[in-house]
């Protein structure tokens, strides 16, 4: 082969020499171009990155039924929306609303705030209530002559304001008989000193069950004999039309004298237990009501 012979032999195969590890190793750095490949890299060498990343709207995979379904159990906040709810699941809720009568069995010491107290300024004696003295019971008690009369009212009570149609109930326990003129207990339907019904155990010369209802300042009375010291006493108002109903065994009852008409329907009334003497001896006298309740 001379000086000037052309060289036309193929170079052999040798990329195997230029790879990691062989002995011709190639060294990349500077060399321009894009690999096939995707590379692996660090965070802090890829230029361009995003600095935030937010999501794409994805709000329905969360919403019921969808494949990422939010249990909102817990979480914290305020809806923008008034949500449904069951009475039972409502907290800080009423147990009582003004001017809707609530039954009460006296099983609580404390008094409940739904009864309010009336208070005679022209009171001589006193009249008080103790609900702890006998567990289950309301005991009133009531000195030297707490009178119920025509213009008077010497005398407190608790009491609860009702208007419209409604029933009153209660159940009354004497350790002992009035004996004593003007010694009562029963109910007390109360609007003013000249118009009231008052229903009650009461002694008059002698022992009786007793109703006095003073319209317009006009008194009216009747009575029938009777000597039994565990009674049910019970007003059924319509309209203005008032029942007074008394029972021996809180099952059967039977209907006191005529209706008595008082007041109209939007008049409100306190309604609630009494316990008078009607004496200027202070001589205290006492019964226990076992419940009101209110319907």
């Amino acid at each position: 082969m001379g000086e000037t012979e052309d060289y036309t032999e193929s170079v052999a195969a040798h990329k195997a020499s230029h790879e990691d590890g062989g002995a011709d190793e190639v060294n990349v750095d500077g060399l321009s171009g894009e690999l096939a490949d995707e590379q692996k890299s660090e965070w802090s060498k890829v230029s361009g990155k995003p600095t935030t990343f937010p999501p794409e709207a994805h709000g329905e995979e969360h919403e019921a039924g969808e494949a990422d379904e939010i249990d909102v159990g817990g979480l914290s906040g305020q809806l923008a929306d008034e949500q449904l709810s069951s009475w039972a699941g409502v907290s800080g809720k009423p147990t009582w609303f003004d001017g809707t009568p609530q039954s009460d069995d006296f099983s609580e010491v404390k008094e409940p705030k739904y009864w309010r107290h009336f208070l005679a300024l022209t009171a001589i004696g006193a009249n008080y209530w103790d609900r702890a003295e006998n567990p289950g019971y309301l005991t009133m008690y009531a000195e030297k002559y707490t009178a119920l009369g025509s213009g008077t009212l010497r005398t407190m009570f608790p009491y609860q304001v009702l208007t419209g149609d409604f029933t009153v109930e209660t159940k009354i326990i004497l350790d002992v008989s009035p004996g004593q003129n003007y010694r009562a207990a029963g109910l007390l339907l109360y609007r003013t000193t000249y118009n009231l019904i008052r229903f009650a155990r009461l002694y008059n010369d002698a022992e009786q069950l007793h109703l006095m209802h003073i319209v317009d300042g006009t008194y009216f009375t009747s009575s029938i004999s009777f000597t039994q010291n565990t009674l049910w006493l019970k007003h059924i108002r319509t309209n203005s039309t008032t029942t007074s109903w008394y029972s021996t065994n809180g099952t059967d009852w039977t209907q006191f004298t005529d209706p008595s008409t008082v007041l109209t329907t939007s008049a409100p009334l306190w309604v609630g237990p009494v316990v008078l003497t009607g004496t200027i001896t202070p001589l205290n006298y006492s019964a226990k009501f076992e419940y009101i309740n209110f319907t």
